[in-house]
C-alpha cells in the first residue's frame, strides 16, 4: 500500500512481493508528473505518469523483472479499495 509521505510525496514501505525484498519506493510529482524510485537507486524517469499508483505499479514491476520474479500485483493508494 502506498501512503502520502507529505504534499507530492507518496511512499511504500519496503516489503516482500514473491520471496523478492523490495527496498522502500517513492514517487515525487515533479514537473506535473509522479517520478518513481527505489531506495538507493536514481529516479526512474522512464516509469514517470500522471497518476502515482501507475508510476509506482511500472517501478516496482521492473525491479521485481530484474530479480527474476514476474508476479501479478496492485498498488493501493492510502485507502483505496481495490
Amino acid at each position: 500500500m502506498a501512503i502520502p509521505a507529505g504534499e507530492g510525496v507518496y511512499r511504500i514501505t519496503a516489503s516482500l512481493i514473491w520471496r523478492v525484498r523490495v527496498p522502500m519506493v517513492t514517487a515525487l510529482f515533479i514537473d506535473n508528473q509522479w517520478i518513481p524510485f527505489i531506495d538507493g537507486e536514481q529516479m526512474s524517469k522512464q516509469f514517470a505518469s500522471g497518476c502515482p499508483r501507475l508510476s509506482l505499479h511500472r517501478c516496482v514491476a521492473n525491479y521485481l523483472h530484474r530479480n527474476n520474479s514476474n508476479p501479478s500485483f496492485d498498488v493501493v493508494i492510502g485507502g483505496e479499495a481495490k
